[in-house]
């Protein structure tokens, strides 16, 4: 895992346009922190043992979520994504 500080929105939207998003890589942006870390086949098989409980749950209990997998939000206002 990467973390780098003093990073601005900017430099962090470049990023992401140069990394792209079929990338193996997770990257995260908050308020000037950077943190980059790869994802690995295991890592993505719990996540999808994870939603499927999750989805089963929530469907017992008729509550409505939604997943997004690892879809980039970007909020500029406050900084985070």
């Amino acid at each position: 895992m990467l973390i780098q500080q003093g990073v601005s929105w900017d430099e962090y939207e470049e990023l992401l346009e140069m990394v792209g998003e079929a990338s193996s890589l997770r990257i995260s942006y908050d308020d000037g922190t950077l943190q980059i870390m790869t994802v690995s086949q295991k890592h993505e098989e719990y996540s999808t043992l994870i939603e499927r409980i999750v989805d089963l749950i929530s469907l017992r209990l008729r509550i409505k979520i939604l997943f997004y997998g690892s879809a980039t939000m970007r909020k500029k206002l406050k900084q985070k994504a």
